[in-house]
Formats: C-alpha cells, structure tokens, sequence
C-alpha cells in the first residue's frame, strides 16, 4: 500500500496461531524468517527478541501484521486482540523512529 508520501509501502506480514505439544504459538512470518511468540508459557527472552525484529523492520519501512484467525476460540480471540494492539504499538514506534530520523533511507 503506497504511503501519501509516495516513498515507501507499507509491508504486510501475516501471523496466526498454531498448537505444537501442547504450547499455542503466535507466529508471524515476516521477510526471511518466522518469529514465534508463546501464548501460554513464559518467555520473556522470545517476546523480546520478536519486538526487537519487529523495530529492525520499521526501520525500514512502515509495517501492518495481518491476523488469519482459524476457528473460535479462545486462543485466536487471544491473537487477534493481541495483533491488534502490536499494530498500534508499531504504528507509534513508526512515528517516533521518523520524528528522530532514525527511519533508514533505500541507499542505506
């Protein structure tokens, strides 16, 4: 999606939830990997690490998760509140890093 500046897109990830042993994962699948978030064990280290790639990319570009909700239940009501609220952060986290200029131009 172009921005009204007319210089970057808006990249757009998509995320949703998947059962593995007993653990549901949100997982987000960006450019060249996929980032993984446990949604009922503690890891603070992983949720870290994922926040941290997240504003690697916005760096480079504004971004939009997309979640693909499978079913009803009560772990994808969990994920998709959950994407919805990571979206705003990111959009603020957007915001501030291009007040700073911190955003990375194409040639860098």
């Amino acid at each position: 999606m172009p921005l009204a500046s007319g210089k970057k897109y808006m990249e757009k990830f998509n995320t949703r939830i998947v059962s593995k042993d007993g653990d549901f994962i949100l997982t987000m699948k960006l450019k060249k990997e996929t980032v993984e978030i446990s949604l009922t064990e503690d890891k603070p280290e992983e949720v870290r690490a994922a926040f941290n790639r997240l504003i690697v990319l916005l760096k480079t570009s504004p971004i939009v998760l997309n979640f693909q909700k499978d079913g009803d239940d009560l772990y994808q009501q969990i994920g998709e509140e959950y994407i919805k609220q990571l979206n705003r952060e990111l959009s603020i986290v957007r915001k501030d890093l291009e007040e700073y200029e911190m955003v990375l131009d194409d040639e860098e």
